[in-house]
């Protein structure tokens, strides 16, 4: 192994162990601090953030601009260019806020909500908070520094969470949730420009921006079609049906996305900034890749599978009945949910590239389907919008993985058969762990030895059947030197 990528082997795993530890430590600590958040609120408050959330998303991407992303994946970058993007996102904040400020009542009329009005407009300070932190925060992660964003994001979660659960005991609310978020992005920002290895210079380069805008504009594009379409859904579930609705599928979205956000994310920080260096040397991409999705497909496929088999005791353990319509919309949720990490490292092979032009148009493809399986389902229930959700992630695979079979010869076929020991053996598990919480009445101990039996079947199945996968974890758990 050359001296280069020993030096990216040691970097990528220091950066997936802090990055690892940043995901799961934040997630487990949001998780926890929103059940016991959920169990003071109602419904209607979740689906009140949900109805606002796509507004608020579009405000902090488009400050972005996909100039983090650019950041970090270009190789010749300087801290002037560091600096200009800094000081156009802070003035590009102030001007979004001003609109959003403006358009509140607008979005209030929308969905016949007085009080989104005043919840958009303070929620929406977050634009600006978040500004301080944006370049901040991939000066960190193109230098693979995830050791210090692992504590400040911590603490951030650590203190907005007791914030919120505060705030929600004294009966303010939907305000809760408002609040949670601005602690959150306000001790992100005050932590990483205390304890952050960048900070600007005041220079402002139009040069800069030109550099950087080719890229960037087309991830901000990206960006903002993932943001619009994948809160489509609250915006028409908000709309047809009802605010508490929409708060039992936000509820059961975040249920999915704990697990799912958490791969994804390290997939998304670590891989690009330290991938990006070897992005020419399409055989050791390969074998990276190959890795990689087997690793990933061996961890998630049987969580959320067991979430999905154990949907209602987990719901009625976790949070109370009045959550319970919360289990049959999870179930649906966690099965497509679990293929959300593979998409991710496949499209982000085209970013590893630099192919976001491609990317982009990708992405347009799939949104074109999102609106006309929405369109066609709504008219049948919020269960027809969640399947639907399912059939669109059995057609985004082969679009996904097509490009990286044409980028570094990965193909689909092989990734199926890479994945499909861990998806085989989680979806017996899964029947086994179903089956057996239905002969168990109290929900306690069903959820308990259900979820005990699975697992002990899943890596017993690997064990006896001797699946290279088991060895691939093992050896990167105990040696630390098979990844790259």
């Amino acid at each position: 192994m050359t001296l280069k990528n020993e030096t990216l082997k040691t970097k990528t795993l220091s950066g997936i162990k802090w990055s690892a530890i940043d995901r799961f430590s934040s997630s487990i600590v949001q998780f926890v601090l929103g059940l016991i958040v959920a169990n003071l609120l109602l419904p209607s408050d979740y689906g009140l953030i949900g109805m606002i959330a796509i507004v608020i998303a579009i405000s902090q991407a488009i400050v972005d601009g996909g100039f983090s992303q650019a950041l970090i994946q270009n190789q010749n970058v300087n801290d002037t260019d560091f600096s200009t993007i800094f000081f156009f996102n802070l003035g590009i904040s102030v001007v979004l806020y001003f609109i959003l400020y403006c358009v509140a009542p607008f979005l209030a009329d929308f969905y016949n909500q007085e009080s989104l009005t005043n919840l958009t407009r303070v929620l929406g300070i977050n634009c600006i908070i978040g500004a301080f932190a944006t370049i901040q925060t991939a000066y960190l992660s193109k230098n693979l520094l995830f050791k210090i964003q692992t504590k400040i994001t911590f603490t951030a979660n650590i203190l907005s969470g007791i914030t919120a659960v505060i705030f929600a005991y004294f009966g303010y609310g939907v305000w809760s949730l408002v609040i949670q978020a601005l602690t959150k992005g306000f001790c992100t920002s005050v932590l990483l420009w205390i304890f952050g290895t960048w900070k600007p210079n005041f220079v402002f380069y139009k040069n800069s921006l030109h550099k950087l805008s080719k890229f960037g504009s087309y991830i901000l594009g990206i960006n903002l079609l993932n943001i619009i379409f994948d809160n489509l859904y609250y915006i028409v579930i908000g709309k047809v049906f009802s605010a508490k609705e929409l708060g039992f599928y936000t509820r059961a979205h975040q249920f999915q996305q704990f697990p799912v956000s958490s791969v994804t994310g390290i997939i998304q920080s670590v891989f690009l900034p330290s991938i990006s260096t070897i992005q020419n040397d399409n055989a050791l991409l390969y074998t990276t890749y190959r890795t990689t999705i087997r690793m990933i497909a061996f961890i998630v496929f049987p969580i959320m599978i067991t979430i999905s088999a154990l949907a209602k005791p987990i719901v009625l353990v976790l949070l109370n009945e009045k959550w319970l319509a919360v289990a049959p919309m999870l179930q649906i949720m966690a099965i497509y949910g679990m293929f959300y990490p593979i998409h991710a490292l496949n499209l982000n092979i085209l970013n590893v590239k630099g192919k976001s032009g491609l990317f982009f148009r990708l992405e347009v493809i799939k949104k074109f389907l999102i609106v006309i399986t929405i369109a066609i389902s709504y008219r049948y229930g919020i269960y027809a919008i969640i399947i639907s959700s399912l059939f669109l992630t059995l057609i985004s695979f082969p679009l996904n993985s097509y490009f990286t079979q044409k980028l570094v010869k990965y193909s689909t076929w092989q990734q199926i058969k890479d994945f499909s020991h861990s998806l085989i053996i989680a979806l017996l598990a899964g029947l086994l762990m179903y089956s057996v919480s239905l002969l168990i009445p109290n929900v306690y101990v069903s959820l308990v030895i259900s979820a005990i039996l699975g697992m002990v079947f899943y890596i017993g199945s690997f064990y006896l059947l001797k699946l290279k996968e088991l060895q691939e974890i093992k050896t990167f758990v105990l040696h630390k030197n098979k990844l790259v």
